[in-house]
């Protein structure tokens, strides 16, 4: 069935509203979510002093030798 005919249908049985409804509402582009949320961008930066810090204790594989007995 060809579209003007379908609209011809749909008018007749009083259901040309619901046409709309066959069609999905498009979703935003990711692009258009960022800029709808605001959000300024920032640059990436070096840690703040303190964010790098771990434990003093040397780095250890975990499968060497126990030193205790």
């Amino acid at each position: 069935m060809q579209s003007p005919s379908l609209i011809r249908v749909l008018r007749v049985l009083d259901l040309l509203e619901s046409l709309d409804r066959l069609v999905p509402e498009p979703i935003p582009s990711p692009m258009e979510r960022l800029k709808a949320a605001g959000r300024e961008r920032r640059r990436a930066g070096r840690p703040q002093s303190g964010e790098l810090d771990g434990p003093t204790a040397p780095w250890r594989w975990g499968d060497e030798p126990s030193e205790a007995p």
